[in-house]
């Protein structure tokens, strides 16, 4: 063999190689992005997984607590753990149910919005607390501060046990029989049972001007308040054992199954 043709099978013994190495480096590439893929909704099942844990097992806390709110902190699991906050939906004031008096003083300083909110409302109900960043003159930061006050999953009747002043206030009711309604929650009375029962316990620890009693009759007579929770709200943090995690904003019933929640959102 000449050094011609040996030089000729040098070259093309050196092209075979790198077309070689340029197919196992391919093949290599493509497998490591296949095992990310596949890793990747697997992870997000196991996470996904664990939140329904965590519905599950706050829910049957929920139903045994009395208070406004609840919390499971470092719930361990097989695949990681969960922390949670729950919250009662029927605390807030229903956007979509709410009267334009109550909405106006929920917004106070920003309620200029309300009227092209009701105008919204009334060609087609709000499906989401973030369609209220189509009403004329809402912004993040209002928003921000009026959303942990307002639902879209409840009646619209009011729980008298877990609302704060605020949601109270804007239902209509004179100042000194929320800030009365508060102080009994507060002491040894604890909580009202039934709605029946709210202006006469309400008498009977305290004095009601006739204001006031008229301010609370005329809630009561339009179904306003409640002593009972529809609906409960999970705050969820989830965590696999290598450290990645989700956060999760859960609505469901409280009464019946936590298998069909209002709500299922994961929070970025």
């Amino acid at each position: 063999m000449s050094n011609g043709e040996k030089g000729s099978v040098l070259l093309l013994a050196i092209w075979v190689l790198a077309l070689l190495g340029f197919v196992a480096a391919s093949l290599s590439f493509r497998q490591s992005m296949t095992l990310k893929l596949a890793e990747y909704p697997w992870d997000e099942l196991r996470m996904r997984e664990i939140a329904r844990t965590a519905v599950c097992v706050g829910a049957v806390a929920w139903r045994k607590q009395t208070g406004a709110s609840l919390d499971l902190k470092d719930q361990t699991t097989a695949d990681g753990s969960f922390t949670l906050h729950a919250e009662d939906e029927s605390a807030r004031v229903n956007l979509n149910k709410a009267s334009p008096q109550s909405l106006e003083q929920l917004w106070g300083s920003h309620a200029g919005v309300v009227a092209d909110l009701l105008r919204r409302r009334t060609a087609r109900s709000f499906r989401s607390v973030e369609e209220l960043l189509l009403v004329n003159g809402m912004t993040w930061d209002i928003l921000k501060d009026i959303r942990d006050n307002i639902t879209l999953y409840t009646s619209g009747a009011v729980n008298i046990n877990t609302a704060s002043a605020e949601v109270l206030t804007a239902l209509g009711l004179d100042a000194g029989v929320v800030a009365k309604i508060i102080a009994l929650r507060n002491g040894p009375d604890g909580f009202f049972m039934q709605v029946g029962e709210i202006l006469p316990k309400l008498k009977d620890r305290f004095f009601l001007s006739d204001r006031e009693t008229d301010s609370l009759s005329g809630i009561l007579k339009e179904n306003r308040l409640t002593t009972r929770s529809e609906a409960c709200r999970f705050r969820i943090l989830v965590r696999l054992k290598d450290g990645s995690a989700r956060r999760y904003s859960v609505v469901t019933p409280t009464a019946g199954s936590s298998d069909h929640p209002l709500l299922w959102r994961e929070v970025l």
